[in-house]
């Protein structure tokens, strides 16, 4: 695969594959799943969506046997297995995504969560695709326990403010947005978030009255971070006055 010889690797795994059909022991079910994840790989990097993905989903169902078996013979790999079951879940989810295939990829995302309940990265996958679809209650609940589990994920704070905004909750989503840009200036995605959500909001014309007093100080806010990042990340355009 790494030569980019595709024909050729597709060729050897699938005799290895087919070598295995009779085996149902678990290094026989480990290897099964290992070439059929390969195959979705290879199939991936030649554009075969459809077969990349028909590849992955027989890898973790092949996964599934594996921890299953493992789970029965009292293996000490069985939270190894289950991390990587989870990892291919999610890369499923990934793909099921792209074909804009939302309730199967939250499927595959909550398999993976039960696999690796402390999976952070599946846990914010699956919040962004509640706040995409609108269910926001959802994607708040989700964001909530990730933070009672540590108040400084920082992705956590973005996605949960992100949800207060859309719930018009907007002083509490600045607040959110500012308290994590006091310690992390540099957290571009927070930035860029709260200037595009501000931008909607201004150009929606839903600014609150209650802003009045707040719109001065937060503009000066902004521009201040605005400042900061260019100073030092771009010293070439420090001395660059930025427009209001």
């Amino acid at each position: 695969i790494k030569l980019k010889s595709f024909e050729k690797a597709e060729r050897i795994l699938k005799a290895a594959l087919e070598g295995l059909s009779a085996r149902s022991d678990l290094p026989g079910l480990i290897e099964e799943s290992k070439y059929c994840e390969l195959l979705g790989l290879l199939a991936q990097k030649r554009g075969q969506l459809a077969d990349a993905l028909d590849f992955l989903k027989r890898a973790g169902e092949g996964m599934d046997k594996v921890v299953k078996r493992a789970s029965v013979e009292n293996s000490d790999k069985i939270e190894t297995y289950k991390k990587h079951f989870a990892r291919l879940s999610m890369n499923i989810a990934e793909h099921y995504c792209d074909a804009r295939d939302f309730t199967k990829a939250m499927e595959c995302y909550r398999d993976a969560l039960a696999q690796d309940p402390d999976n952070v990265s599946a846990s914010l996958a699956l919040a962004n695709l509640h706040i995409s679809i609108g269910e926001l209650e959802e994607c708040q609940n989700i964001c909530s326990l990730l933070l009672q589990k540590n108040p400084q994920n920082e992705d956590a704070i973005v996605v949960l403010a992100n949800v207060l905004f859309q719930r018009n909750e907007h002083t509490e989503a600045i607040h959110h947005f500012q308290q994590l840009l006091k310690k992390r200036p540099d957290n571009f995605t927070a930035l860029s978030t709260l200037i595009d959500l501000l931008r909607r909001l201004v150009r929606a014309r839903r600014v609150p009255d209650s802003w009045t007093q707040l719109n001065g100080p937060l503009l000066r806010y902004l521009y201040l971070q605005v400042s900061t990042i260019v100073r030092d990340y771009t010293p070439g355009l420090a001395a660059t006055p930025i427009s209001h």
